[in-house]
């Protein structure tokens, strides 16, 4: 009786979560896990690392829903709809690159794995591209963009001046 129990949970769960709603299902799942790359590696991956605002950014549509099963569980997801498309970042510190005032930034939002970004969010960025157009948010194969972003502590600022190419050749001279 359990197992039956057990089938009809897991059925209703993947129900409500791809058809009940007629929400978008969006998940991020690799068959092996990815890790997530450090500091350095983002660093030497990309062409512009600074910190910065989003300024402006495609509205992301956030709705909490419940359902209760026939076997009497509650089943509880956020779901979002990220709208795709460029977001605006106000740059405040370059640490590589020229990027600087307001730059455009493509691959936030709207697809599985990709950093979900609004108005207010701050951080260090990893981007490639041209600072005259719109830049890239740092991607890792299997994880999207959600690496393109870091918060910015002191601990991460720290991480970032001693991955940069002049912090091992500053160290070389002294």
């Amino acid at each position: 009786m359990n197992k039956v129990k057990a089938r009809i949970f897991v059925s209703q769960f993947f129900s409500f979560i791809l058809i009940s709603l007629g929400q978008p299902a969006i998940a991020c799942v690799t068959a092996e896990p990815i890790p997530e790359p450090s500091v350095a590696e983002r660093v030497a991956a990309s062409s512009y690392v600074f910190v910065g605002t989003v300024v402006a950014a495609p509205a992301v549509e956030r709705e909490t829903h419940s359902t209760t099963t026939a076997g009497g569980y509650t089943l509880t997801s956020e779901s979002f709809r990220p709208l795709h498309g460029v977001v605006a970042v106000e740059v405040s510190q370059s640490f590589k690159g020229d990027a600087a005032g307001q730059v455009k930034m493509s691959g936030f939002n709207g697809m599985s794995c990709n950093k979900v970004v609004d108005v207010g969010d701050g951080g260090i960025f990893f981007a490639s591209g041209d600072a005259d157009g719109v830049l890239s948010a740092y991607r890792t194969g299997g994880r999207g963009s959600r690496d393109a972003m870091l918060e910015d502590s002191p601990e991460n600022i720290a991480a970032v001046t001693a991955a940069l190419p002049h912090a091992v050749e500053s160290a070389a001279d002294s």
